[in-house]
């Protein structure tokens, strides 16, 4: 929501809340530091290497940066905790610094010039002619929140780590004839013949005895017992529903447009491929070589020993590019077109626009529509603020949620009956509540008769509940679900039906009978299978396929499938030579020696961490991030 918040604030009461928010930010963050909360306490010990609590917490925030763009942005702190993530880096950091303990102990050293080169050759910190940037690099530390000194230590660390688990890297690691033999087991082919038994063949299952659905209903009571319920009160606040309240004047809509032009401003783009060249009569001859019909890529390989890589510039505006000399003549061609030799410090340029997007400006009228939701929901952002401020002084001072909200005109939603999932006693959503996960949280963790904090719900509102009732889980009582408990019997009833006919059919095969005659005689269709694979079983069970490569030909074997049984007979079994697949072999030469690396590797980690020792303050890391999930 922060984020949000940052776009679109404005108000004097909006400003003074962010500035709130940043001074609580400090008492969790720079006010420990002042305070000495961490009395300069590592918070994790490795070896004499002692990583402090800022400097872990700071990789970790990386990491879970990161994280954000697979999990999205709401992943937090306590998430990663729960998922095991947040020890799961730590403990990374401890085996990177055990790895360059060990490094130090062999005298692996990284030169100042083999750090240099590192970073000159990272495609991160090139610029527009492929060369280092140092402005990149400045804005990559920035991101990361390091200082080139720090950057520079980090990177030694990692690099001697690298040399020093390098050395478990050369030679060959596994036998020639043990990649064979695991080459060959892998990749037998097997062939089989199935038939398939729906539980839904069963039509002539007995109706169920009160006596059997009695039992079957004490059997499976997890089945049929009603989840917990909470009766609640709640009271929210949202911009979406604020906004609709909120009228807006033609002139704010003016005034918006006028701040909001360059939005509302398409530039146009172009797809540039750039050659360049080391003097004019070499651009003039390219130019000249490309008027005959050559292909750009392969001019600027012969006239300017440039790979096709490096010729993309991308998808650019004409302020993205950085030399001016280029900017009018690029955004002159025509598409398809190259330009004539153009001039720079650094050399002489011929450009190509490869695609051409054309730019534009919108009316006034095309966006009105969006000029004025965005007007009233930043406008609704502060009265929602200015709302929450008070809700929060009136429940303070000792009044209901029904009284606070009756004094602020705010509606009161009352839910009979919730569960965890958000859904009532008939197994329907619940509506009328926020969307947001942190509203069932506070509705499962609020303590019955108490209100919950005044809590944000999604990007653009809040929330405040008391739980009234709670109702504990229940075996629901045979009357009320006879229906279901009956539906389900039968069905079990069907699936041992299912089971005893696919069990008849193995034993009759065992005992020589064909697959093709059963399938007659049970009006079934015969299909085949194959060729499968250990690896890659398809179509099969996993432990029906374990049965068919345990067997030899004729093997007859059945497992539950999800519809009912599946019985197959083993026909046909093809044999693999790594000569006939020489990538195949590769690959199971890679796999194999990756696995033996990893292991070896995690020996060694092993035995260093005996060597040197590591200690994690585990009380100061749980301090570090206890209460950052919004952080």
């Amino acid at each position: 929501m922060l984020s949000q918040i940052r776009k679109r604030t404005g108000s004097i009461i909006v400003k003074l809340l962010l500035l709130l928010l940043i001074l609580s930010f400090g008492v969790w963050g720079v006010g420990d530091m002042v305070s000495g909360n961490y009395n300069d306490n590592a918070a994790v010990t490795v070896g004499d290497v002692e990583i402090g609590p800022y400097e872990l917490q700071r990789e970790i925030r990386m990491e879970l940066n990161r994280l954000r763009q697979v999990f999205g942005d709401s992943f937090d702190v306590e998430q990663a905790r729960r998922m095991g993530i947040l020890d799961a880096l730590i403990n990374q950091r401890v085996t990177s610094t055990l790895m360059s303990l060990g490094a130090n102990d062999l005298g692996v050293l990284v030169s100042d010039e083999q750090i240099r080169a590192r970073i000159h050759s990272d495609p991160t910190f090139r610029g527009f002619t492929g060369s280092f940037d140092r402005n990149r690099f400045q804005s990559f530390l920035n991101r990361l929140g390091l200082n080139e000194q720090g950057y520079i230590a980090r990177l030694r660390r990692e690099m001697s780590s690298e040399q020093y688990m390098g050395s478990f890297d050369g030679g060959d690691l596994i036998p020639a004839s043990t990649v064979t033999a695991v080459y060959r087991h892998r990749n037998e082919k097997r062939f089989a013949d199935t038939v398939l038994i729906t539980d839904d063949r069963a039509t002539d299952i007995a109706s169920s005895s009160p006596a059997e659905l009695a039992k079957y209903h004490e059997d499976h009571k997890q089945r049929f017992t009603a989840p917990e319920y909470r009766r609640i009160t709640a009271v929210r606040l949202e911009v979406a529903d604020l906004a609709k309240e909120i009228s807006v004047s033609e002139s704010e809509l003016e005034e918006a447009f006028e701040v909001r032009s360059e939005e509302f401003n398409t530039p146009e783009t172009r797809r540039v491929k750039q050659m360049i060249l080391p003097d004019e009569a070499t651009a003039v001859r390219a130019r000249e070589l490309l008027d005959q019909g050559r292909d750009f890529a392969e001019v600027a390989k012969s006239e300017a020993n440039q790979d096709e890589a490096s010729l993309d510039l991308g998808v650019i505006t004409e302020s993205g590019l950085p030399l001016q000399e280029l900017k009018g003549p690029v955004f002159q061609l025509t598409e398809g077109a190259v330009t004539s030799p153009i001039q720079s410090a650094l050399g002489w340029h011929l450009l190509k626009a490869e695609e051409v997007t054309p730019g534009g400006q919108k009316t006034f009228a095309e966006v009105r529509d969006v000029l004025k939701q965005g007007v009233a929901d930043e406008k609704a952002l502060d009265v929602m603020f200015e709302l929450s401020n008070r809700l929060e002084d009136e429940l303070g001072g000792g009044a209901t949620l029904e009284e606070a909200a009756k004094s602020l005109s705010l509606p009161v939603t009352n839910v009979a009956a919730i569960d965890r999932a958000g859904r009532d006693a008939s197994g329907g959503a619940v509506s009328g509540i926020p969307t947001a996960a942190a509203f069932l949280d506070s509705a499962f963790t609020t303590a019955e008769g108490d209100d919950s904090p005044l809590t944000e719900a999604g990007s653009d509102g809040f929330f405040v509940l008391r739980v009234d009732g709670v109702t504990a889980p229940a075996l629901r009582p045979l009357e009320t679900v006879r229906g279901e408990v009956t539906e389900a019997w039968t069905a079990e009833q069907r699936g041992q039906q299912a089971a005893k006919t696919a069990e008849a059919m193995v034993e009759r095969l065992k005992g020589g009978a064909t697959l093709s005659d059963l399938a007659g005689e049970f009006n079934l269709s015969v299909e085949g299978a194959g060729p499968f694979t250990r690896a890659k079983p398809a179509g099969f069970n996993a432990a029906l396929a374990t049965e068919l490569f345990d067997g030899v030909v004729g093997t007859a074997a059945m497992a539950r499938v999800e519809n009912g049984y599946q019985v197959a007979v083993l026909t046909r079994v093809e044999g693999s030579e790594p000569a006939d697949d020489k990538t195949g072999f590769d690959d199971v030469a890679g796999r194999l020696t990756s696995a033996m690396q990893d292991d070896l590797l995690l020996q060694l980690a092993e035995a260093l961490r005996t060597q040197h020792g590591v200690s994690v303050n585990r009380r100061l890391v749980d301090e570090m991030f206890a209460g950052t999930s919004t952080q």
